[in-house]
């Protein structure tokens, strides 16, 4: 900030009302109560730089309105309403609390008007009641209860709310209504599922949905046609395939679509044709080619893959090349 000479009150006014943190810069004799208020509607956190005897209730309810800060409010002047206002615009204001403030009264209010504010009320405070009226305000909020509280009521609520809270309740609670209402509206909560909820016909439609869930599926639901339908879209599922349903025809669609699948191929699959694929996909694959396969066409490949070329690709082919410069065979 631009360093400004101020020589009146006007020309603090002026200055603060153009941008509020000005006021640090203004002289002390010029900070009045109208500068001050001025400043303080500009920017809250200028209450900073505000004269104590100039912090009023109404100047700091005005900061509070702006920011929800109670860090430069007067001890004396933190109120429950006022602290109230502060924690509606900001949960974070209740760590500021005086804390004689702080009781089960205070943290119902504070709760119901903000129900962020859950997180920081001290343990002996929180009841099964008030962990309730925060989520049916914010089912987020399901997060920052404490575990024994999370009954089936707060739990129902909180994923009807919204289908990520699946992931904070309990497995014991994870019912398969309430389940299946998750992965209905968001089929990444699939990953969640218990897996004695799990179903042929449920894995099908999360892995058709997105194929990355399909490292969710518990190992007795995969079979050679849901694994093939699932690398034919994502390689990288390769890695996720039980060793006893990699075929040569699985192998070839994983890294086809992914050259780097090639990393999980069995090494008894790794044809020449089958490296060639992966390396003209991703020229990182080179690195997993066995050493009697990578001949000069293939090396060149990897340099060219159509994906990408990596500093090993590149090193590797340079390696052929100052071999056969000296009489070597690839």
């Amino acid at each position: 900030m631009t360093e400004i000479t101020i020589s009146s009150e006007a020309e603090a006014l002026a200055a603060v009302k153009e941008n509020g943190r000005r006021l640090a810069n203004v002289p002390l004799e010029f900070r009045t109560a109208e500068v001050c208020l001025s400043a303080v509607q500009s920017d809250s956190l200028t209450l900073e730089f505000v004269p104590q005897e100039l912090r009023t209730l109404d100047l700091c309810l005005v900061a509070i309105h702006n920011y929800g800060s109670l860090d430069h409010v007067p001890q004396e002047l933190k109120t429950a309403e006022l602290c109230l206002e502060a924690i509606k615009k900001s949960a974070a204001a209740f760590k500021s609390l005086p804390e004689e403030m702080v009781t089960e009264r205070f943290c119902r209010a504070a709760v119901a008007r903000n129900s962020g504010a859950l997180p920081y009320v001290p343990e002996h405070l929180k009841s099964e009641w008030l962990c309730l009226l925060a989520v049916k305000n914010n089912c987020r909020a399901l997060e920052y209860v404490p575990e024994k509280f999370r009954s089936e009521r707060i739990c129902m609520k909180a994923v009807e709310g919204d289908a990520r809270m699946l992931r904070y309740v309990p497995e014991k609670l994870r019912s398969a209504e309430l389940c299946m209402s998750a992965v209905k509206r968001r089929i990444e909560e699939f990953q969640f599922v218990p897996e004695e909820l799990k179903t042929a016909e449920l894995c099908m439609e999360a892995t058709e949905s997105n194929s990355e869930l399909f490292q969710y599926v518990p190992e007795k639901l995969k079979n050679g046609q849901l694994c093939m339908e699932v690398v034919e879209k994502n390689g990288r599922m390769l890695c996720h395939v039980p060793e006893e349903l990699k075929t040569a025809e699985l192998c070839t669609e994983a890294v086809r679509n992914w050259g780097d699948a090639l990393r999980y191929v069995p090494e008894e699959l790794k044809t020449a044709e089958l490296c060639m694929e992966a390396v003209r996909n991703d020229g990182g694959a080179l690195e997993y080619v066995p050493k009697e396969l990578k001949t000069a066409e293939l090396r060149t490949e990897a340099v060219k893959g159509r994906r990408h070329y990596t500093p090993y690709a590149l090193w590797d082919a340079a390696e052929l090349y100052m071999g056969t410069s000296k009489g070597e065979t690839a």
